[in-house]
């Protein structure tokens, strides 16, 4: 059930980075990239913008739309 957003994964494989240098770049703990990659857990609002800016788009193009 993705949107036409591109999720967070995809656009790590797409920049080529791995979580921990995601982690290292956004200043984000790298359990909380894994658990973000994976559902587990839902940023807060400071995390999607810092994880954004890592991966140069927009917060809101990081994450599915829910329902």
């Amino acid at each position: 059930m993705r949107s036409q957003n591109k999720d967070m994964k995809i656009l790590m494989i797409e920049m080529g980075i791995s979580q921990t240098q995601l982690a290292v770049l956004s200043s984000v703990h790298r359990a909380t990239i894994n658990g973000i990659a994976n559902g587990r857990i839902v940023p807060s609002i400071d995390q999607a913008a810092r994880i954004a800016k890592a991966l140069r788009v927009k917060p809101q193009d990081l994450f599915p739309e829910s329902n």
